[in-house]
């Protein structure tokens, strides 16, 4: 029993953990090489690796992607997205995002430097936003579409240039210029003669 005037030292210490608050970053690459960012015009895969932390273990969790471009600093939305389900082990971890890129895609956007919008969502209440990554300015998340279509020597064998109307056009101008100089030659010598 206490009793008066006695003093009695209480220290308190705080077992509760702070709240961490979840985060990700990604990087995209094509082909899964971890170095390329230009997508030929053949199309073809575009993977978006995903790092996290501070996910709370065993709690299902998706991460919303959808691809845009940059119009003059607005995104516009190209109507492709995906979501990808991560339930974690660890609170850390990465997950990936493959993006498989259609000629007919690569060709309607060729030229266009792609970008990844994404963000991290609870599953289980999906129109909860934990995290977002929605950046123009993002230097990892992107991939460019190769401009122009390559053509081997068999498809021109095969199909033909888009350039040999202008080039015969070119070679025709060219060789009327020619007979008209020689017929103007000929004309002048003739009165100087």
């Amino acid at each position: 029993m206490i009793g008066a005037g006695q003093t009695i030292k209480v220290t308190l210490t705080n077992q509760i953990e702070p709240e961490l608050v979840p985060w990700f970053h990604t990087e995209a690459w094509v082909n899964n090489d971890g170095v390329t960012k230009e997508l030929p015009s053949t199309g073809g895969l575009v993977v978006d690796r995903i790092t996290y932390g501070n996910l709370q273990v065993g709690q299902e969790y998706t991460f919303r992607t959808w691809l845009v471009i940059d119009q003059d600093g607005t995104p516009l939305d190209l109507g492709m997205w995906q979501d990808v389900t991560v339930i974690p082990t660890a609170p850390d971890g990465t997950a990936d995002v493959h993006w498989n890129i259609t000629p007919e895609f690569a060709e309607l956007y060729a030229g266009e430097t792609i970008i990844i919008f994404m963000d991290l969502r609870l599953s289980s209440a999906i129109d909860t936003v934990l995290a977002t990554d929605y950046d123009l300015a993002t230097l990892t998340e992107w991939f460019r579409l190769e401009s122009g279509l390559v053509l081997d020597d068999a498809t021109l064998a095969q199909t033909g240039s888009e350039a040999v109307g202008p080039v015969l056009t070119g070679l025709a101008l060219s060789g009327l210029g020619s007979i008209l100089l020689l017929y103007v030659r000929r004309r002048r010598n003739e009165a100087t003669a």
